[in-house]
């Protein structure tokens, strides 16, 4: 083994997938690529993410408390990327890169029909955002047309994973089987 750098530690435990978050500020909707989210609680659920001022969502997202965020499959890999390569603030992305809009039943923001999940969101605690650049979120609301879908995961290089065929461990799931279903 060799010594590698502290700086790049993440791209071995980025757990999430990446995922898109839109936003709507009363008069624009907005997309971002995201990569850093996690599962705090599975039972509420909660989860994090991990976005800055420098996001042109950020204002938006802190000030009018809700979201949606959007899991694109591996079709979606290339759009993905270049979402992110680009700003809402100068920028449609929905119209930029042909996203149909469908309307949330708990929040203002769109729910995005390409993407298999869409989980309507309310922030539950932002109090970690300045230490951390993490804000807590709220499923209010799930949406799903495909369960088992392969997920996009950055590397953190520029490089990016897609899941592969799901392995069955039911049967060795024996300690929690709550997660067997």
């Amino acid at each position: 083994m060799k010594e590698f750098p502290l700086s790049k530690v993440y791209r071995f435990i980025e757990p999430g997938p990446v995922i898109l978050l839109s936003t709507f500020n009363g008069q624009k909707n907005n997309v971002m690529t995201l990569s850093y989210c996690m599962v705090i609680d599975d039972s509420v659920p909660l989860f994090a993410v991990s976005m800055g001022a420098w996001d042109f969502s950020f204002d938006v997202l802190l000030s009018e408390r809700e979201c949606v965020v959007s899991i694109p499959a591996d079709d979606m890999l290339e759009k993905t990327v270049d979402i992110g390569n680009c700003t809402g603030a100068d920028t449609d992305k929905f119209d930029k890169f042909d996203l149909t809009t469908v309307k949330a039943a708990k929040v203002k923001a769109p729910l995005i029909k390409e993407c298999p999940v869409n989980l309507e969101c309310i922030i539950e605690d932002d109090s970690l955002l300045n230490r951390y650049n993490l804000i807590i979120l709220r499923v209010v609301k799930a949406w799903c047309s495909q369960e088992h879908f392969r997920k996009i995961h950055h590397n953190g290089d520029g490089t990016f994973t897609v899941d592969s065929d799901p392995i069955d461990m039911k049967s060795r799931m024996t300690r929690w089987p709550e997660y067997i279903s």
